[in-house]
């Protein structure tokens, strides 16, 4: 598990890294926005066309069992 820490706060000090659940999902957030945002993917046509094909089958699936 990544601990995120307010900038400024001492590692050390108990009360300095507390947060609320919501504060930590925020933080969880930005750090991962600030990860992936140098991350650009691409997909081939062959590999888009495969995709479509296995969702259009699961999606058929799907509406069968619900029938």
């Amino acid at each position: 598990m990544i601990a995120l820490r307010r900038q400024g706060t001492d590692a050390t000090d108990p009360a300095g890294g507390r947060s609320s659940p919501g504060q930590l999902a925020d933080e969880r957030a930005r750090a991962l926005e600030r990860v992936c945002s140098g991350f650009r993917t691409t997909i081939s046509p062959r590999s888009a066309a495969r995709l479509a094909d296995l969702l259009g089958t699961a999606a058929i699936g799907v509406l069968a069992r619900a029938a």
